[in-house]
């Protein structure tokens, strides 16, 4: 936090922020974990246990629900996460981050030539979402199976508390090295092999959770 980040961050439609007793609380409309939060700043000197944020939740209606659960919100919404699900060999179109890309317009940037090819080729790897019914913890780096084959492994894996499901993200090959195509996705049987146990996957596209994007509107019906 800077003396200028009010100024900064004020005009922005995706933030809000306010000031209690020299604690810079910042609101944001469109987080990572995909819904309405916030965060707080303060000077070290008045750096004081999380448990005395009761003050601070009867004042601004919050409820301090701690740093762990941005990763289950953020991949039950499906927001990716630097260290897990994106890394420097992925592409935005693999990432199914294709919308970040002005690939509609004339403006150059770098990569992009390299994403026009991969477009027009078709995706030999994609991010895919998975969801198994059991009760299971997964953490990442289980392998994932089509039909028996292995194509690929889990980059990330958390517990969604609202679907209540276990929910992971993992990129996948053909195995027989063509395209990866949406039914090439659809029409597999999925599994997730995890300690030498394997268990049924369903395979979406995108997350299962809040699909029409509602949540970051203010929508929660």
């Amino acid at each position: 936090w800077t003396p200028t980040s009010a100024t900064t961050l004020s005009p922005s439609p995706h933030t809000r922020l306010s000031v209690l007793q020299d604690i810079r609380f910042e609101r944001c409309v469109c987080h990572l974990s995909g819904s309405s939060d916030g965060s707080c700043t303060f000077p070290e000197t008045l750096v004081f246990p999380s448990t005395e944020l009761s003050w601070l939740e009867k004042q601004k209606g919050e409820i301090n629900s701690g740093y762990r659960a941005i990763d289950s919100l953020s991949i039950e919404k499906g927001y990716r996460h630097w260290h897990a699900d994106l890394r420097p060999d992925d592409t935005p179109l693999e990432a199914g981050l294709a919308f970040t890309c002005k690939l509609r317009s004339s403006i150059p940037f770098q990569g992009r030539a390299r994403l026009e090819k991969q477009k027009e080729e078709g995706l030999k790897r994609r991010i895919v979402c998975f969801t198994i019914d059991e009760k299971v913890p997964m953490f990442g780096l289980e392998a994932v199976f089509r039909n028996g084959v292995p194509v690929g492994h889990l980059r990330r894996a958390d517990y969604g508390f609202f679907i209540d499901k276990t929910i992971s993200y993992g990129y996948i090959r053909h195995p027989d090295g063509g395209v990866v195509s949406s039914d090439f996705i659809k029409t597999g049987d999925f599994t997730l092999e995890r300690m030498g146990v394997t268990y049924k996957a369903t395979a979406h596209l995108k997350s299962p959770f809040d699909p029409e994007n509602k949540r970051v509107k203010g929508i929660y019906s």
